[in-house]
C-alpha cells in the first residue's frame, strides 16, 4: 500500500472523497439508523455534496484510489473551537492505523485552536472509542439528529499545553497572545504588546538571555508566557483566562530561570486577586514597589500647537539612530556634554515590526537639533494606543513641547482607531494632559532567604 494524505484538489479526488463517504454510511450505520435514511442518501446526493463544499477536506489515498477523508474547521457551536466535521474510511482499510493519522492531519490543521470538538452517534461504541484513543471525552452533550433519526453525543480534545522557550519565529505569536491577554480585561495592559516590541528591540535588552522566556503553546497559540524585563530579576507571568490553572507553573518557571542574585520581582495588579494568592502560595511577598497605569480617553479636542521656531518631525529609530540617542541622553538627564555622550557604546536600535512612524514625533529646534520626542504605537488589532517613550532636552524644557507632541500623536491614533491611550506613569505631566489613574500595581519579591 502506498498511503499519502492530502488536501482534496482534483475531480478525481472530490467523485472519490462522495464514493467513501457513500459507502462507509451503508457499512457503518445499519442498525444504527432507520434503513429507510440509507437508502436515501444516495451516491449522487453525496457526489453533489463533495462538489457543493470542496474546501476543508483531507483525503487519504492508496496511490491513486481514495480510501477515506476528513473534514474539518471552526466549530459552529463553541467559541475559539475547532471541529472535525466528518471522517470515514473505508472498512477493508481499517485496523491498519489509517484513520489515526488522517484525524492526526486533521487535527494539525485546527492547531491554532484550544480545544477541537466533533459529533458522533452514540451507538457507534467502535467510533467512541476511536476518539477516547486520541483523547476526546463526551462533555455532556447530546443531540437527537432529525435528519438521520439518531442521538449524537458531543466529544472533545483538549490541545495539549507544551511548554517551549522563546525563539524569534515566536515574536508575532508572543505579541497575539498579548493583544489577546488584555483585550477583555485590562488589568495586564501593563504588559502589552507594545511594551514588548519597544523592550525587545531596545539597546539595554539583554537578546542574550531570549531562550529564558518561556512560552505555553497549545498548538500553535500561546496561551501562557514568564517574560524577563529587559534583563533578569523582574518579569511578566500571564496567561489567558481559560488557562489561569497554568499561573502556578509560569510562577515557578519564572523563579527558575529569570530570577538575578537579588530574587525575582514580579508587579500584579491590585485586581487580580487568584494571581495574588497564587503569588503568595509561591513565597512572593509584596514590597513597597509599585507602578500605576494611567488612561486617557481619545474622543475629546487635542489643539496644542508646537511654540514659534520649532518644527514637527516624523522620525524612526533605525534612520535617525544618533540624533535620537543624542535626544534621550539629554531628556533623560545623563547630561548636556556631547563628548561625553560620544565616549559611549551605541547600539543601533533593531527593525520593530509593527513601529510606525507617523505617532514617533519629536519637535525639531531653532539650532536644527531634536529637542522632544513623544512616541504612541498602535496597531489596528486593538482599540488604544500606548505611550513611550516622551521626553525633552532640558533646554527646551517648560515651553510645552512634549504637550504638543503627545497630543498630535494621540489625534493622530485616534483617526487610526485608537479610543484610548495608556501610559505606565503616575507623573502630574499626563495629570494635567487628561490621563487618569486607572491601574495600581504592587510588585511581589522572591528572594534566596525565601525559598
Amino acid at each position: 500500500m502506498s498511503l499519502i494524505i492530502k488536501k482534496m484538489e482534483t475531480d478525481e479526488e472530490i467523485r472519490g472523497k462522495a464514493y467513501v463517504h457513500w459507502q462507509a454510511w451503508q457499512e457503518t450505520y445499519p442498525g444504527m439508523m432507520p434503513q429507510a435514511v440509507l437508502d436515501a442518501r444516495t451516491l449522487e446526493r453525496f457526489l453533489e455534496q463533495s462538489y457543493r463544499w470542496p474546501d476543508n477536506l483531507l483525503v487519504a489515498k492508496d496511490g491513486e484510489k481514495v480510501i477515506g477523508f476528513a473534514g474539518y474547521g471552526e466549530s459552529r457551536e463553541i467559541p475559539d473551537c475547532g471541529e472535525i466535521f466528518a471522517l470515514y474510511l473505508l472498512a477493508e482499510y481499517q485496523g491498519k492505523g489509517i484513520g489515526s493519522r488522517l484525524l492526526k492531519a486533521a487535527l494539525e490543521q485546527l492547531a491554532e485552536y484550544p480545544k477541537i470538538c466533533l459529533w458522533v452517534l452514540k451507538e457507534n461504541r467502535k467510533a467512541i472509542r476511536f476518539y477516547e484513543k486520541h483523547d476526546f471525552q463526551p462533555d455532556g452533550m447530546e443531540k437527537f439528529s432529525e435528519p438521520v433519526l439518531a442521538l449524537g453525543i458531543r466529544m472533545v480534545r483538549k490541545t495539549a499545553i507544551a511548554l517551549r522557550p522563546y525563539r524569534d519565529e515566536d515574536y508575532e505569536a508572543l505579541c497575539d497572545f498579548l493583544i489577546e491577554l488584555n483585550k477583555e480585561d485590562r488589568s495586564h495592559i501593563n504588559w502589552n504588546w507594545a511594551r514588548l516590541e519597544w523592550m525587545i528591540e531596545h539597546p539595554e535588552f539583554d537578546k542574550s538571555l531570549e531562550g529564558s522566556i518561556g512560552l505555553w503553546r497549545a498548538g500553535s497559540r500561546i496561551v501562557g508566557a514568564a517574560i524577563y524585563d529587559m534583563y533578569f530579576g523582574e518579569a511578566f507571568c500571564g496567561a489567558l483566562p481559560e488557562y489561569g490553572d497554568l499561573y502556578p507553573k509560569i510562577l515557578d518557571y519564572a523563579w527558575r530561570e529569570l530570577r538575578d542574585e537579588n530574587g525575582l520581582g514580579i508587579a500584579v495588579c491590585d485586581e487580580n486577586g487568584a494571581e495574588i494568592n497564587a503569588l503568595k502560595a509561591a513565597g512572593f511577598v509584596p514590597a513597597d514597589q509599585t507602578e500605576t497605569v494611567m488612561t486617557a480617553a481619545l474622543n475629546r479636542p487635542f489643539d496644542a500647537p508646537l511654540p514659534e521656531g520649532y518644527s514637527l518631525k516624523e522620525v524612526d529609530p533605525v534612520r535617525d539612530t544618533e540624533a535620537l540617542q543624542w535626544l534621550f541622553w539629554q531628556g533623560f538627564d545623563h547630561g548636556e556634554d556631547r563628548e561625553e555622550f560620544e565616549k559611549e557604546e551605541k547600539t543601533v536600535s533593531g527593525i520593530r515590526p509593527h513601529f510606525r512612524s507617523d505617532l514617533s514625533l519629536a519637535a525639531v529646534g531653532p539650532d536644527g537639533e531634536l529637542a522632544a520626542l513623544a512616541g504612541l504605537w498602535f496597531r489596528e488589532e486593538t482599540d488604544y494606543a500606548y505611550v513611550e517613550p516622551v521626553c525633552t532636552v532640558p533646554a527646551h524644557r517648560g515651553r510645552g513641547l512634549a504637550k504638543a507632541l503627545l497630543y498630535e500623536a494621540m489625534k493622530r491614533a485616534r483617526a487610526l482607531g485608537a479610543k484610548k491611550a495608556y501610559v505606565i506613569s503616575e507623573m502630574d505631566f499626563y495629570g494635567k494632559l487628561g490621563f487618569r489613574k486607572e491601574y495600581h500595581y504592587r510588585f511581589y519579591w522572591r528572594t534566596e532567604s525565601d525559598a
